[in-house]
């Protein structure tokens, strides 16, 4: 993939991603255990390049509860807490230049899984 409309193209295929008006990709994974976890991609542009901007929404946390994401969020590969608002959600960054369909869906994955995780530990139910 090379470009933002392969990888959404790409997601809409593989993955049902659904289109918003404003071109970001929005889709849920389904888990076994009927857990399932909201999952937004947005095209950005840095320095010259695209990328895709994995954001995976928690809820809101505490202030003691944000230490204990953190922790979670230093024992996983990809992936870091940001705050919209009082709002906390997984983000991952990657270019997207000569990205691979791997190289794509398995940090999309692990943000959804990292993100449903806090959100069932730290905020109970599943409601996003």
């Amino acid at each position: 993939m090379a470009t933002w409309n392969e990888v959404k193209s790409f997601l809409k295929n593989t993955l049902n991603a659904k289109e918003s008006n404003n071109g970001t990709l929005t889709l849920t994974i389904e888990y076994t255990d009927g857990r399932s976890q909201l999952v937004v991609v947005a095209g950005r542009v840095f320095k010259d390049a695209e990328w895709a901007d994995i954001t995976s929404p928690v809820g809101t946390l505490s202030a003691g509860n944000i230490n204990v994401a953190l922790e979670v969020l230093a024992s996983v590969t990809c992936g870091g807490l940001v705050k919209f608002g009082e709002f906390h959600a997984v983000r991952h960054c990657i270019p997207i230049a000569d990205v691979s369909n791997d190289e794509l869906i398995v940090p999309l994955k692990v943000v959804a899984e990292v993100a449903d995780l806090l959100e069932e530990k730290l905020v109970g139910g599943d409601n996003l």
